[in-house]
């Protein structure tokens, strides 16, 4: 058969179907014989470039779709490929600038607006990030991601009310979804509604007992509430599902100098800088409790580490002032 005779739309249309369905090597032998015959084809080059990433190529993915956007500027499917990739490797100005093009070809694409969104939440641009939100909610009300991440650029942005919103109306559309509940919770939290968000954090952790994060949220509740045995509970239940969370760790050693089981707070804190060695918290904490143990030489070093590693100036003034004893203002 001659390359003339060759049906390379029937060929791309089978080797999506294949794509589609998951059976890689099936599609990528489609794509393959098209560039066989036609080896400037854009779309055969974009969906091997999608395929190479999903395959664990990124940096192959992005020649092959930048290789074809060169062919083909105008393909927005391309664009938001080679956008969602290069997010996934960090490179988020460069992604959105192509989640840009896509929508400037066709505004119409609801999920063009959220994955815009989603790269500029990364940056910390919540505000341009909650437009493209909404844009995408707009154009396509079911859909669930744009609605939940709409939400948590809300709770960014300090406006816990509309976060709240959002999620209520993620859980009407599905209320078997853990995080859901999850995200409320923690708008409510900031809200002071503490009894409603630990209803929340409990509802999630009813539907997915394996996740640690269900059973910490429901130990800082109980600890903002004042209640320390429960919040133990929930920490030390957290901390069985992954022992390396250092944030539970930290928050449970700072419980544990409350009820003056000093040595039971060393061990979290040494735990928690053995999971993640650049928290700044936790050589704070640490350093605070051997202060308090009479270990002046190795408090002082803890608390060295802490500054040197804390980036946030007004948290390098607290620690200072609290090693210092004065009060923080």
């Amino acid at each position: 058969m001659t390359d003339s005779e060759i049906d390379t739309v029937a060929l791309l249309e089978q080797g999506l179907e294949h794509h589609q369905s998951g059976r890689l090597q099936e599609a990528e032998n489609f794509y393959r014989e098209i560039l066989d015959h036609e080896p400037e084809n854009s779309d055969a080059l974009h969906y091997l470039g999608l395929l190479a990433a999903q395959g664990g190529s990124p940096d192959l993915g992005i020649q092959m779709i930048v290789q074809a956007l060169t062919l083909d500027p105008e393909n927005g499917a391309a664009h938001g490929n080679l956008g969602n990739i290069l997010r996934d490797k960090g490179r988020c100005e460069e992604a959105a600038q192509h989640f840009r093009k896509s929508i400037e070809l066709d505004e119409s694409v609801a999920g063009a607006h959220a994955d815009l969104g989603r790269a500029l939440m990364d940056m910390g641009q919540f505000d341009d990030a909650a437009q493209s939100f909404e844009k995408a909610v707009a154009l396509d009300p079911d859909s669930l991601e744009a609605l939940s991440d709409l939400g948590i650029a809300y709770i960014n942005l300090g406006n816990t009310e509309q976060a709240a919103e959002k999620f209520k109306q993620a859980i009407a559309m599905r209320p078997d979804i853990p995080d859901f509940y999850l995200n409320l919770g923690l708008a409510l939290q900031v809200q002071e509604k503490l009894d409603e968000a630990l209803e929340n954090f409990k509802h999630a952790e009813t539907l997915n007992k394996d996740h640690p994060d269900y059973a910490f949220n429901i130990g800082n509740v109980y600890l903002m509430q004042g209640n320390g045995d429960e919040a133990l509970v929930a920490y030390d239940r957290a901390l069985s599902l992954n022992p390396k969370m250092a944030n539970v760790l930290c928050n449970k050693g700072g419980l544990l100098v409350d009820l003056e089981r000093q040595d039971d707070a060393v061990d979290c804190f040494r735990g928690a800088i053995e999971a993640e060695p650049e928290l700044a918290l936790a050589h704070f904490q640490l350093s605070q409790v051997l202060k308090s143990q009479g270990q002046t030489e190795e408090a002082e070093a803890s608390f060295k580490k802490a500054i040197s590693l804390e980036k946030n100036p007004e948290n390098c003034q607290a620690f200072e002032q609290i090693h210092n004893g004065n009060p923080v203002s």
